[in-house]
């Protein structure tokens, strides 16, 4: 019997709906399919930052770019298009978790 737990990633494609442009420090350049999560676990820094706009991400990508996320670091940049409107983040964290892959969190700049 075919495991379960192998070749299933087709079914996980329409989760990767959102095209960001992920930008590194040494200047790569590549458009990636993602899916993107409000992250509202992060801290703010100081209590007067309670009220500000700013915006946390959490990005999960699709396996095939993950030999190009696997070079990201801190501060390199991430565009998307919401609702219109253009937005900028930087990569504050990498994470390569074991079930979904490689997680980036970034903050808004």
């Amino acid at each position: 019997m075919k495991s379960p737990f192998y070749g299933n990633q087709k079914a996980f494609e329409p989760f990767y709906d959102e095209e960001l442009v992920v930008t590194t420090k040494g200047g790569q350049r590549q458009t990636v399919k993602a899916f993107v999560a409000i992250d509202n676990t992060a801290d703010a820094i100081a209590d007067e930052m309670l009220d500000t706009e700013e915006e946390q991400i959490a990005i999960s990508f699709n396996r095939s770019n993950w030999d190009f996320l696997g070079d990201l670091k801190r501060g390199d940049t991430i565009e998307r298009t919401c609702h219109g409107a253009q937005k900028k983040y930087s990569v504050q964290e990498v994470k390569n978790d074991f079930a979904l892959g490689f997680i980036v969190i970034a903050k808004s700049v």
